[in-house]
């Protein structure tokens, strides 16, 4: 058998023969191995690292050339007028489809709504 760890534990299971809980046992207690979720990250090209190490660089040669000056730093956030909404905690009761309209069943959402950069 052949050691990938992106493979789920259930198809590695299903390959050697035997059952789940005895290969997740096998997997948790006798390789020590652990499940983590991969993080999404955003991708950054190399020439973006070296400008933002050039910037950063830049920053501290301006902060240590004006010591004893105050630096405000601010971050700006893109709000957006319409709300998130979970489908699947977003529920309406009614005892047939047909008791209820158009308007109260769906859920209407622009293509491009209104924002505020704060």
């Amino acid at each position: 058998m052949e050691r990938n760890l992106q493979r789920s534990v259930r198809k590695i299971a299903k390959e050697a023969k035997i059952s789940r809980s005895s290969m997740q046992r096998i997997v948790k207690n006798d390789l020590q191995l652990s499940p983590y979720k991969k993080q999404s990250r955003q991708l950054i090209s190399e020439p973006s690292k070296q400008k933002r190490l050039h910037r950063g660089k830049l920053t501290l040669q301006e902060m240590e050339r004006v010591a004893g000056k105050v630096f405000i730093w601010s971050d700006e956030k893109m709000l957006t007028v319409e709300g998130v909404i979970n489908k699947q905690n977003d529920r309406v009761y009614a005892k047939s489809l047909k008791d209820l309209s158009v308007n109260a069943r769906s859920h209407l959402k622009r293509q491009k709504p209104a924002s505020v950069m704060v």
